[in-house]
């Protein structure tokens, strides 16, 4: 099981790329809902390719059901925590 610390580390580079992301997106001239849809299709192509479709969906799931817990109000749930169950390395790709 990963670390989510280790995740989030410096080596992962994850928050500069979520910034760049945002960053690219907000400039883009589109309604919202289709940039949603844009960028949940660019990370659904790349999960697969990478980890395989069941990890994926796993993941979509998993997102899910952290989302709904956080607008429960749950303060104990969060999407950085969530991602230290995630060590794909040994899945195979579907």
């Amino acid at each position: 099981m990963t670390n989510p610390d280790e995740i989030f580390s410096e080596s992962y580079k994850l928050e500069e790329f979520y910034r760049e992301i945002f960053e690219r997106t907000s400039d883009f001239e589109a309604p919202p809902p289709l940039k949603s849809m844009v960028l949940f299709r660019v990370a659904v192509e790349t999960g697969a390719a990478s980890i395989g479709m069941h990890n994926v969906m796993h993941l979509m799931s998993s997102l899910l059901t952290s989302g709904l817990a956080m607008m429960a109000t749950e303060s104990d749930v969060d999407f950085e925590e969530m991602l230290g169950d995630w060590d794909v390395s040994d899945s195979p790709k579907n």
